[in-house]
């Protein structure tokens, strides 16, 4: 399971979680991708306390269809740097779009990559923003 941001130096951004043992400390909002030790569930803002694998997410890409601008403007969204969000299509389908192995792009072209197959709502906690 692979749902996490990373900076620069390889350090995720969000929970990890391997073995029961707790890598990476969860941080605000997002989603979670989790096993108990068979195939991975999806939480959103909050998941189950007995997790042995967790991986977390959180991505305000778009909303409505609409780009959420606010965050194209970071000075991080410009790096070309693996990325993932997990949104959903107008049927209510779950989307996961993510980079494939190390590669990268910036925000602005993930949004366009999300968008063009089919996404316009990425799952996040917008009553907060």
């Amino acid at each position: 399971m692979n749902a996490n941001y990373f900076t620069t130096n390889n350090t995720p951004i969000g929970e990890v979680k391997i073995n029961g043992k707790t890598i990476r400390n969860k941080t605000q909002y997002g989603g979670f991708f989790t096993s108990k030790g068979g195939s991975p569930s999806f939480y959103f803002n909050n998941r189950p306390n007995n997790v042995l694998h967790s991986s977390q997410t959180h991505t305000p890409l778009i909303k409505n269809g609409i780009p959420y601008s606010r965050m194209f403007k970071k000075k991080w969204a410009k790096y070309k740097l693996p990325r993932l969000v997990i949104g959903e299509n107008k049927n209510g389908d779950i989307i996961v779009v993510h980079t494939i192995g190390t590669t990268g792009c910036s925000v602005s072209e993930f949004y366009q990559i999300s968008k063009s197959l089919g996404m316009i709502n990425a799952y996040r906690d917008w009553e907060t923003d």
